[in-house]
């Protein structure tokens, strides 16, 4: 938010969940108030969401990021008919590291799982321990992808 304010990123961000979406308006909002967002709709609708912004929008995006853990239940998303259009979508979200212990197990790390999930859905996916990673490592793919 403050990024945005001082005129660093230019940044929509767009909440979804249970068929409906909005976007923020981030002249009256804090980061604080952005922080305390907790989802509660029991599904994603990133479908209808992208469907309401102007693919114009969408196209003039370094890039679209969508926070996922790509557990999507309410339908695919079709990331290569908005690839096209030439619209830039990444999927991404933080998760636990792969343990020994989880390895030893034969269960898959989250990493793996939501990674293979997001590319599912948006073809591409940046997953990262830390929400501090996670920026970091989103901050480098569009800087590389201008």
């Amino acid at each position: 938010v403050a990024l945005h304010r001082r005129g660093t990123l230019n940044v929509d961000i767009w909440l979804s969940g249970g068929g409906s979406c909005t976007r923020l308006n981030l002249a009256n909002i804090t980061a604080r108030q952005v922080i305390a967002i907790q989802p509660h709709c029991g599904t994603e609708s990133y479908q209808s969401t992208l469907a309401n912004i102007p693919i114009a929008d969408l196209r003039a995006a370094s890039a679209v990021i969508c926070y996922s853990d790509g557990q999507i239940g309410d339908g695919d998303v079709n990331a290569g008919e908005y690839r096209s259009k030439g619209v830039n979508l990444i999927g991404c979200c933080t998760a636990e590291p792969h343990t020994p212990a989880r390895a030893a197990s034969g269960v898959p790390g989250e990493v793996a799982v939501f990674t293979a999930a997001l590319k599912h859905h948006f073809g591409r996916a940046i997953v990262q321990p830390t929400g501090a990673q996670l920026a970091s490592a989103l901050c480098a793919y569009v800087c590389n992808a201008r």
